[in-house]
């Protein structure tokens, strides 16, 4: 399997690291472009809508089941 974070690789790739952990950090791979972002530990706040569902399967991956727009709010 390549690495998803190749500097060669074209790909847009997501990196979450110590998921669910207060010294989780994010990285985003954009084709060339990588940025990092570390969390704060502060809970933010604002306006929104619920987007989907996240689910933990058994193996420790993650899916994202975004909300069907045809359901209504």
């Amino acid at each position: 399997m390549e690495n998803p974070l190749n500097p060669f690789n074209s790909d847009k790739v997501i990196v979450v690291k110590n998921p669910g952990e207060a010294n989780r950090e994010i990285m985003i791979k954009d084709g060339e472009k990588m940025e990092k972002y570390q969390s704060t530990g502060k809970i933010g706040q604002g306006e929104g809508m619920k987007a989907g569902v996240t689910y933990r399967l058994k193996d420790g991956s993650f899916v994202y089941v975004p909300k069907d727009k045809r359901a209504g709010p």
